[in-house]
């Protein structure tokens, strides 16, 4: 109710206030207004005040550190230093979960100080006992600067660096990123001068990954091949070496380097991944010497000159084949498709089981042709006598017969991923009437090109339900849906439209009911081709 100012009369009629009226109500207003302010300060500060009560019960302050430091895998490796300043319970969350600390990258060592090797160490014993890695890179690819050549002022020539890789804790990874081969010879020799007492923690890394980018390579090409880069590695049983193109290489006579890799390091890998575009027999010399190992990576960076010489191979080579007595596990990366074919001619793996090939890619995204590769893979399986259990093709186009060939001679395949392959997928209509992959428990369709969803299933249907006729007395009874020997199916579709995933799943009940795990997604159209990148996280 408005105050009694004598302006009762202004309330109930439309009569305008006289000058002093209109004066009375101006103040009224003012007054009111300051009223109003205050009142809305209160309010603020009571808002604020139950918002620090309600902060109070918060469930985040009822979490328990072990979920805390769950949460804390998912921030970025370099933040989370940061974590132990936000709070004593942040800082203790954090310290409790050792699996926070088990990487730490050093991107740029060039003031890689005492002070800075202190907190390393810091870091690396918050991991405990688990598996430590280490990730050093180059300078001059952070900061934008010349590749230092190994000269002057080379950002690995560290003497705390060296002390870190002699006298610090063991890792079990350790990820090297050099500009010449004179960068890594500069770090060797500080570890030598360290004089550091033996055994050294260099001497106990069990993978590395050794790469040297195409900027240079000032390796003389008349170097002792007793005393390579190659023979100051430690005794690992995992390696990852990428080396520059064979076009950033000095040659002579057009010869480049070669690998003259110590084969008494050789006989220790299990695991070896190589991208190198150089001459392919120093490659194939360098695995007779891998009498161990147990997976291959073959990279050659889709070098159309990459390839192999048969002429220059010895007759026991040509006669037994590149024996690999325990390789289980063969890739290729961007192999063009004759050389890959003169590779899996040679090969003689008794126990290969996972054969995956990714087949060169094109600036175009025009998919290759296989090159007929089918009897090649089946030519590698039978030299060594192997059976084949999982195989991968990615990026590829495939006719009917070629496929349906290829794989009614692999009985022993339980797993099957066709990524970015053009085919027809009436082919499993065929390879279900043939009887083949009986075995099999995974199929991955991974962006295939398919028909109507309709077909799809229709196609797919006869194949992951087994329907077998039942016989009584010389009676034919009426099919029997018998449960699939696929255990999961996977299927990856790219979107020229909406597609309709109701539809999927429904249809993909019928799947379900045998207990086969079903799994479906899609991309947009208009993803980079590269699918292995976006869809499979094996490489």
């Amino acid at each position: 109710m408005p105050p009694n100012l004598g302006l009762e009369h202004l309330f109930s009629t439309n009569t305008a206030p006289i000058p002093l009226e209109a004066l009375q109500i101006q103040n009224e207003i003012g007054s009111l207004t300051d009223t109003v302010q205050t009142l809305q300060a209160q309010l603020q500060e009571a808002e604020k005040q139950r918002r620090r009560y309600r902060d109070l019960l918060s469930p985040v302050r009822r979490t328990p550190p072990e979920v805390l430091g769950e949460i804390f895998i998912f921030t970025p490796e370099d933040t989370r230093d940061q974590l132990l300043l936000v709070c004593k319970a942040w800082h203790a969350a954090a310290l409790a979960n050792p699996y926070l600390w088990t990487h730490l990258e050093l991107p740029c060592p060039l003031n890689f100080t005492s002070l800075a090797y202190q907190k390393t160490i810091w870091r690396l014993d918050r991991a405990r006992n688990l598996p430590k890695a280490l990730t050093v890179r180059e300078r001059h690819r952070y900061a934008g600067l010349p590749n230092c050549g190994g000269g002057e002022g080379c950002s690995m020539a560290q003497p705390m660096l060296a002390k870190l890789l002699t006298e610090g804790p063991k890792l079990h990874r350790l990820n090297l990123s050099f500009g010449t081969p004179k960068c890594f010879r500069n770090l060797r020799h500080l570890m030598n001068d360290a004089k550091s007492q033996r055994p050294w923690a260099w001497d106990a890394i069990g993978s590395l990954r050794l790469k040297f980018t195409a900027s240079g390579w000032n390796e003389p090409l008349d170097l002792d091949p007793n005393d390579t880069i190659y023979h100051h590695l430690p005794p690992v049983a995992s390696l990852d070496l990428s080396l520059p193109e064979e076009e950033a290489i000095e040659t002579i006579d057009e010869e480049v380097p070669r690998l003259y890799i110590p084969d008494t390091f050789l006989a220790h890998l299990t695991t070896l991944t190589l991208k190198c575009d150089w001459k392919g027999n120093s490659i194939i010399t360098t695995l007779q010497s891998c009498i161990n190992l147990e997976s291959f990576t073959l990279d050659s960076d889709s070098d159309p000159n990459f390839g192999f010489d048969e002429d220059e191979f010895s007759q026991p080579l040509l006669e037994d084949g590149l024996v690999l007595p325990k390789l289980r596990t063969l890739r290729f990366r961007h192999v063009q498709e004759e050389p890959m074919a003169h590779f899996l001619d040679l090969v003689n793996a008794p126990r290969l089981e996972d054969l995956d090939i990714c087949f060169n890619y094109w600036d175009g995204g025009e998919k290759p042709d296989s090159g007929n590769m089918g009897p090649h893979i089946l030519a590698a399986i039978n030299r060594g006598g192997c059976a084949l259990q999982r195989l991968r093709l990615h990026f590829v186009a495939l006719d009917n017969e070629e496929l349906f060939n290829l794989l009614k001679e692999l009985p022993s395949l339980k797993h099957l991923c066709l990524e970015n392959v053009t085919f027809d997928l009436k082919v499993f209509r065929e390879l279900k009437s043939g009887g083949c992959l009986r075995d099999l428990e995974v199929l991955e369709l991974l962006d295939p090109q398919v028909p109507k969803m309709e077909k799809l299933y229709d196609l797919l249907s006869d194949f992951l339900q087994n329907r077998t006729p039942m016989f009584t007395h010389g009676n034919l009874r009426p099919p029997k849906r018998m449960p699939s020997s696929v255990k999961k199916f996977r299927l990856v579709l790219r979107e020229p439209e909406p597609l309709d995933f109701q539809y999927l799943e429904r249809e993909g009940r019928r799947f379900r009911r045998d207990g086969m795990e079903v799994s479906f997604s899609s991309i947009p159209h208009d993803t980079f081709p590269l699918s292995h990148v976006l869809l499979y996280s094996d490489y």
